[in-house]
């Protein structure tokens, strides 16, 4: 047995492993909203159902983007998700988007706010990296603001 063929290989066969355990998430193939690992971690130690809830988002489901809307996350994962939040908003419309959030409460409205302020900021969108909330989506920062 030639050892430098089984080495040869064995290296071959890690890389094509290491190439394929690196997909992109079924959750972000699913909705085409870019989910990272940190989110997708996170919402799991906190028994967070994250990717149903976004299936259910982007589909309209005025009840999950409300939840899927007001989770808790801190740190990374919190701009994380403050960038799915923005891109969840692009993809199912402003409008329907504020149709789902219009009931929250003050506090509700604050945290939607404060996620949306830091997807528009550290998102993966570069279009809107500069703009406010008020200039990216002027009529839902008239709605959350009004407290």
């Amino acid at each position: 047995m030639n050892w430098m063929n089984v080495r040869r290989n064995f290296v071959i066969a890690f890389l094509l492993l290491l190439l394929f355990s690196c997909k992109r998430s079924s959750c972000t193939d699913e909705t085409g909203i870019h989910v990272s690992e940190l989110l997708l971690i996170t919402a799991g130690k906190q028994s967070y159902e994250y990717c149903e809830l976004l299936r259910k988002a982007v589909k309209n489901d005025k009840a999950s983007i409300k939840t899927l809307s007001l989770l808790e996350f801190n740190d990374a994962a919190g701009y994380d998700h403050g960038s799915v939040i923005v891109d969840l908003i692009l993809l199912i419309g402003e409008e329907n988007y504020v149709d789902a959030v219009k009931e929250a409460n003050s506090k509700e409205k604050s945290t939607i706010e404060a996620y949306i302020d830091v997807g528009l900021e550290y998102g993966n969108n570069p279009d809107f990296k500069s703009q406010s909330l008020n200039s990216a989506f002027p009529t839902l920062a008239k709605v959350l603001q009004s407290r």
